[in-house]
């Protein structure tokens, strides 16, 4: 599929969104069944919860076999080509023709009518905005828009990267810290292991011995000396790899 394909079939839902009121409740007819007729009924079926959409095409085998797939659509025939267009309150005409296939034969006198032509050539005739209620929006103003709303969010694009930084920078940091996390949790369990053997000691040596406040200290000396090592492996300057091999050796040996 063309880009210019699927941003063309996507501005023209956005324009019917912006510039419709109340559009999931209005008669939308699709004509003509291309690449671009089929990304404007998928666009259509995304960003909208309209369900009266109505799809006539030349060739009714295509129609029949594309509406398997999206049964939220109604199939209508060439035959009715008017009196669709009379029901409808918007319609996109995506045909590809070397002549209008639209024309004010097609369109009542006193009807409101809102036309999107996404074929190239331009497959709705000009004559038809001679009835008040009719407007045409071809490819070439939706196309303007489509730019103009990619400049929009090109102005965005030094925000989202500026947040990618941060983001970037908070991986890496914790990435980093995983890094020594077990040379860390490690060095608690060895300096935990020296303190329950010491504190064992400790009350088989004295009756009187505090083994709450022996513990509430050397817990607190423990959170110290890992805080102290996680700050150091932290430091800019520092030799993690060299860093946790040092508490490794000395205490997992």
């Amino acid at each position: 599929m063309s880009s210019g394909t699927t941003s063309v079939s996507y501005a023209a839902v956005q324009y019917i969104i912006k510039n419709l009121p109340d559009y999931n409740s209005k008669n939308i007819l699709v004509f003509g069944l291309g690449k671009m007729g089929k990304y404007t009924c998928k666009n259509l079926a995304e960003y909208t919860q309209n369900k009266t959409v109505c799809l006539i095409n030349r060739t009714e085998e295509k129609t029949t076999e594309f509406i398997k797939e999206h049964g939220s659509i109604r199939k209508s025939v060439i035959e009715n080509l008017s009196e669709e267009i009379e029901k409808a309150d918007v319609l996109i005409v995506s045909t590809g023709s070397n002549k209008p296939t639209i024309t004010k034969e097609h369109i009542g006198s006193n009807k409101d009518l809102m036309i999107l032509d996404l074929s190239m050539p331009e497959n709705v005739a000009k004559e038809v905005t001679d009835y008040k209620g009719v407007s045409i929006v071809n490819i070439d103003a939706l196309s303007k828009i489509t730019d103009e709303t990619l400049a929009v969010r090109l102005k965005e694009v030094p925000f989202a990267e500026a947040i990618i930084e941060t983001h970037k920078t908070e991986f890496k940091e914790w990435l980093n810290h995983r890094r020594f996390t077990p040379a860390i949790a490690a060095l608690k369990q060895s300096l935990e292991s020296i303190k329950n053997g010491e504190i064992s000691f400790q009350k088989k040596k004295n009756v009187d011995f505090d083994e709450s406040q022996a513990e509430i200290l050397t817990s607190r000396f423990i959170q110290k000396i890992t805080t102290q090592f996680v700050k150091h492996l932290k430091d800019e300057e520092t030799s993690v790899s060299q860093s946790l091999q040092v508490i490794n050796k000395v205490f997992q040996s």
